[in-house]
């Protein structure tokens, strides 16, 4: 069946259309999206949701040439696929290399700190001996 009578029959939204566009591009779209994906499974649901795609696009537009329309749908439903599934093992692992540096950077306290916090306490607790019992716990 040619290009032509597959979009006519997207026109007259008659089912056999997603049978016959897998018929002849069903291989080609899978190839496409395998090579993107490197996995059978992710590559079917692609192929699944470009036909999807045709369906809900071809009503209102007519494409030129068919098999690059597929193809054009196919490989960006595979790049988004591939996009979402690299973005969500990165997040995981930038939190993992958080958790490790958070290991090797100082919380803030370098020795001129403490020495002076010393210093600090020392100062305060002389004062507070000088006073009354009373002013201390007030």
């Amino acid at each position: 069946m040619d290009d032509s009578m597959i979009i006519d029959m997207y026109w007259n939204r008659n089912e056999n259309e997603i049978e016959e566009t897998n018929k002849k591009y069903g291989s080609y779209c899978f190839c496409i999206a395998n090579n993107i994906l490197n996995s059978k499974e992710d590559s079917d649901e692609c192929v699944n949701d470009t036909w999807l795609r045709v369906w809900n696009i071809i009503p209102p537009k007519m494409p030129d040439r068919f098999r690059i329309f597929l193809a054009k749908i196919t490989r960006n439903l595979a790049f988004d696929r591939y996009k979402s599934k690299h973005t969500a093992k990165r997040s995981g692992e930038i939190c993992y290399i958080l958790d490790e540096l958070s290991e090797c950077i100082s919380d803030g306290n370098t020795t001129d700190n403490e020495v002076d916090m010393k210093l600090l306490a020392e100062s305060i607790n002389s004062f507070l001996k000088t006073v009354s019992e009373r002013d201390r716990t007030v």
